[in-house]
């Protein structure tokens, strides 16, 4: 990497923090419908990055579901292998109540973890949130 190319990069991130960091009627400098130099208006900057940003999200979301879903098939095969030790050992003597407190957990898990799934991973998904928009001047 040359000297210039680090120097751009840094112009670059410094560009990206002011961006990040002022209002919308800050980035607004040209007249509505004008072009910044870049050839980019000031909408369409914000636009591409709230569009980079659902992109991240739903990667990390994805990472995030793909883990859980890996876990909770890997906790309820074990509740399974353990219920099937048990049950081959009492063969002759199960209890009820311990198979109904059996399907009981591996029923109470699932819906907890579709629900916190729902509720913390996506929340809002699919529904328009105002707070969010920008003004278009």
């Amino acid at each position: 990497m040359s000297g210039d190319d680090g120097e751009e990069e840094s112009r670059a991130d410094e560009r990206l923090f002011r961006f990040y960091t002022a209002a919308a009627s800050e980035l607004e400098t040209t007249p509505a419908g004008e072009a910044d130099p870049d050839g980019r208006s000031t909408q369409e900057r914000i636009d591409e990055e709230r569009i980079e940003e659902l992109r991240d999200a739903r990667g990390y979301r994805k990472k995030i579901v793909t883990f859980t879903l890996i876990t909770v098939g890997g906790l309820v095969f074990a509740a399974t292998a353990f219920m099937g030790v048990y049950m081959g050992s009492q063969w002759h003597h199960v209890e009820a109540s311990v198979v109904i407190a059996y399907f009981t957990s591996v029923v109470v898990e699932s819906i907890g973890i579709l629900y916190v799934i729902s509720q913390y991973l996506f929340p809002n998904s699919g529904a328009h949130r105002p707070d969010r928009d920008v003004p278009d001047d």
